[in-house]
């Protein structure tokens, strides 16, 4: 392993199988590439014989690194390496960030299209803070929960509606606290969700109104 290696997250699913979150920053692609993406392949080869792994969701949207400039080349090298490292049967999601104008967004889509991507998450934190919701601006990070919802809403029409591709699943994530809100994600496309912030401040409870709200 190298210094600069990716990061990773895993989490389990509501039908018991566990997803894997990976994330390369700008600064390694930009530095480290060939570095960055073997450790990319290493932690795929490592983690692909675990018990119910079913997933690899590509994180390109971590607020706190820079902004990736190339979409396009960086998602598809990033995605071939996890392809060629997976087992069949697990599938490919892309994490993508609230903040991106549309022709980002067209592009990854048409990267997600080339590359056959299962699916999008739609979306990770924010670093455009509301004032709203957060008053000094003093450190860098992302925004989540309430400060996120609208942003991530946003976000999430805009590949509903720009998206050609019928099969391309997209799962919601961010502020989605209530059966109101989740309904309104089900309306643009979401078929499954994430929470985070929300579970924090409500508890688990929210997990059985959404389920119940879902029914």
């Amino acid at each position: 392993n190298h210094d600069h290696k990716y990061e990773s997250t895993v989490a389990k699913t509501d039908d018991g199988t566990v997803q894997i979150t990976l994330l390369i920053s700008k600064e390694q692609i930009d530095h480290e590439e060939v570095h960055a993406l073997e450790d990319l392949a290493k932690t795929v080869n490592y983690t692909r014989d675990i018990p119910n792994i079913d997933r690899y969701e590509l994180n390109i949207s971590c607020p706190n690194k820079e902004k990736i400039s190339n979409y396009k080349e960086v998602l598809k090298e990033q995605i071939e390496v996890i392809k060629s490292e997976k087992r069949k049967t697990q599938i490919i999601y892309v994490k993508v960030s609230p903040d991106l104008n549309e022709n980002e967004i067209d592009i990854i889509l048409e990267t997600l299209y080339v590359n056959k991507v299962k699916g999008i998450t739609s979306t990770n934190t924010t670093a455009l803070h509301d004032p709203k919701y957060i008053t000094k601006n003093l450190v860098k990070g992302g925004a989540s929960g309430n400060a996120l919802y609208n942003k991530s809403l946003e976000t999430q029409k805009k590949f509903y509606e720009r998206n050609t591709n019928s099969s391309l699943n997209i799962i919601a994530c961010g502020g989605i606290d209530s059966e109101e809100r989740l309904l309104e994600r089900i309306r643009y496309g979401a078929s499954e969700i994430q929470i985070f912030t929300p579970l924090i401040f409500k508890g688990p409870k929210l997990i059985r109104k959404l389920r119940t709200a879902s029914l």
